[in-house]
């Protein structure tokens, strides 16, 4: 499997010893150790079945920081396959709940993880978090669990949304990596000028906002995630549940990850005002540099979902990655845009059927 010795700018995938040239570290010891305690078993209100989910968490260090990370698990947890599935930049786990419980079984074991910010993880705490929540740190935090979990010599499929799927790319093409299928949900190599502008869009106004009620945040989400496609009012309902945090000093819901995270659109934001569009451009360019390096190292199968009205996976980025190798298939979902939600029958089996075929 072709091997990238250097991850773009990923410093904390690296590690020198004295009197020896920089290497790159998968399932050795990296710069950041881990402290294993928490839960690490499943709470104990959850049933131990199969298909229902088991919670867990234990405590990493990250970035000089100890943070709890949490994880979901479903399934028979001796599987030799596995399915890990990360979510999008400002989402959780949950996304996976229909997905898992289809995949789940006696021969799959499926693990959704919050990654640190988001969900039932913690939140990093010094005053210069927000540089923190990056691709390196995510990496970092998946080694780790994957370490923790043993999973070195299992049979993984990744499923990853957004930037769920970045950071797939980048687990995928590191030494002596176990994922040996990517499914990639709407996103690619290549980071457009108009993506930018969306994503700074999105995220413009998401840290004000606050729900008297669950109800209440329904319209929102609808309205914010249209991109997801035509979800019945179960589904948007329980996506609202899903995302939101309940503060009780001040009795409203809020959006349920580390405002901080965000903290670099809305400074994007703010110099667009004066650079517009060459700062959009500015940062497009050096994301897809990044991305393209690392595309061209990854050497397992990918399954590339594609919402046809996305914004972040374009028709022109689609088409490269179909010249680029012979391994990868291509669902385009019509009327979805940014991302599917993978509820739907129709992904949900398409998921399923791909990775049956490639196992």
């Amino acid at each position: 499997m072709p091997v990238m010795p250097l991850i773009g700018t990923d410093p904390f995938l690296l590690k020198q010893q004295p009197g020896q040239s920089v290497q790159p570290v998968f399932w050795g010891r990296i710069s950041d150790s881990v402290s294993f305690s928490g839960n690490t078993q499943p709470s104990a209100e959850k049933t131990s079945s199969e298909y229902n989910p088991r919670e867990y968490n234990m405590v990493q260090m990250l970035r000089g920081e100890r943070v709890k990370i949490a994880w979901r698990e479903f399934g028979n947890p001796n599987a030799k396959n596995v399915v890990v599935c990360m979510h999008g930049y400002t989402r959780n786990s949950h996304d996976f709940d229909k997905l898992a419980e289809q995949l789940a079984g006696k021969n799959c074991r499926v693990i959704c993880p919050d990654v640190v910010g988001r969900g039932n993880s913690g939140w990093f705490r010094s005053p210069a978090k927000a540089m923190k929540y990056e691709f390196s740190t995510y990496v970092s935090q998946m080694q780790q669990l994957f370490r923790h979990l043993k999973l070195g010599d299992k049979n993984i499929t990744w499923v990853g949304t957004s930037m769920g799927g970045i950071v797939g790319m980048k687990m995928a093409v590191l030494p002596d990596t176990p994922i040996r299928r990517l499914v990639l949900n709407d996103i690619g190599p290549r980071i457009s000028a108009d993506a930018v502008d969306y994503l700074s869009e999105l995220f413009r106004d998401e840290e004000a906002a606050v729900f008297e009620s669950v109800d209440e945040a329904v319209p929102y989400f609808k309205a914010r995630m249209a991109g997801a496609g035509k979800l019945s009012n179960a589904a948007w309902q329980k996506l609202a549940e899903d995302s939101l945090r309940y503060d009780a000093k001040q009795g409203v819901y809020k959006l349920d990850y580390d405002p901080a995270i965000t903290e670099g659109f809305r400074w994007g934001n703010r110099i667009n005002l004066l650079v517009n569009p060459f700062h959009r451009a500015m940062i497009a360019t050096f994301l897809s540099s990044d991305l393209r390096n690392i595309w061209q190292h990854v050497g397992v199968p990918v399954l590339l979902l594609h919402g046809e009205d996305s914004r972040v996976l374009d028709s022109k980025t689609v088409q490269g990655m179909q010249k680029d190798r012979d391994n990868i298939t291509v669902l385009d979902f019509p009327g979805v845009g940014h991302a599917p939600a993978l509820v739907s029958t129709q992904e949900v089996k398409a998921i399923r059927d791909w990775i049956k075929a490639n196992s």
